[in-house]
């Protein structure tokens, strides 16, 4: 269904330096992916779902391996890279859709992540001075700059001690927006006032963080294990939320 050769054009792209990144990326790597997608689909019904297995088999797979192992191998990860938006285009039935990942805030945590690990790891391998990861800083930030975190994930390290950065601000800004996409609690929001739309979205708030258990694991399970922790997040997905669904529909 794709070449190896596509999937180096594609991370080329997809693995570039923050300095070197820019608006037409996208249009760039939904390019390379169409590709793959239109022979797919070219192909008969009991091939696409049994490459569809296999995809999706190694997908889990490579997520759980690269858990364990500090430095996966590149081959793989670019595999991994270039699968999870295959994936999803070929998930997606909609006319005119060719290329998409869970949306594009999963898609700009992932590239953004990645692009910062293998910075520090050629930096190692070449014996420049390594970037400080969150465990060196407290906070992440780079030396000398003062990276202004956004009001919850400030509140979230001040109070639990934890480490998180703006890359995972941008999981909850994913969480935000599908909460605010929501049908259910779209018209819990405007049929009622915050306190009572408070408790339609506690109900539906657990099943789209657990949703998103690939997306960033150590938050998920925080969420889910620390039940303080659970509350100031919950909170203030609550009057955000809120905000975001009654003033959007004035």
């Amino acid at each position: 269904m794709f070449h190896d050769q596509e999937v180096e054009e594609y991370c080329r792209v997809f693995f570039r330096p923050v300095e070197r990144q820019s608006p037409s990326d996208h249009a760039q790597l939904n390019s390379m992916i169409s590709k793959a997608r239109v022979r797919y689909e070219e192909r008969p019904l009991n091939e696409q779902e049994e490459f569809k297995k296999v995809l999706t088999s190694y997908l889990r797979m490579y997520a759980f391996l690269s858990q364990i192992l500090p430095y996966p191998d590149l081959d793989l990860e670019k595999l991994y890279a270039y699968g999870r938006a295959l994936a999803n285009a070929i998930r997606s039935k909609k006319p005119g859709i060719v290329y998409r990942f869970d949306d594009d805030v999963t898609l700009q945590y992932y590239r953004l992540q990645k692009v910062c690990e293998n910075t520090q790891i050629e930096l190692e391998k070449t014996g420049g001075s390594t970037i400080g990861g969150p465990t060196d800083v407290g906070t992440g930030v780079k030396t000398g700059e003062k990276t202004q975190l956004s009001k919850i994930i400030e509140t979230l390290n001040e109070r639990f001690g934890t480490e998180f950065t703006e890359a995972d601000q941008l999981f909850f800004d994913s969480i935000q927006k599908d909460a605010a996409g929501n049908e259910k609690l779209i018209q819990a929001a405007k049929a009622n006032n915050m306190n009572k739309f408070g408790f339609a979205l506690t109900e539906e708030l657990n099943n789209i963080i657990e949703g998103r258990m690939e997306s960033n694991e150590k938050i998920v399970n925080k969420f889910f294990k620390d039940p303080e922790f659970k509350t100031l997040v919950t909170e203030y997905m609550i009057k955000k939320v809120y905000q975001e669904i009654t003033e959007g529909s004035e």
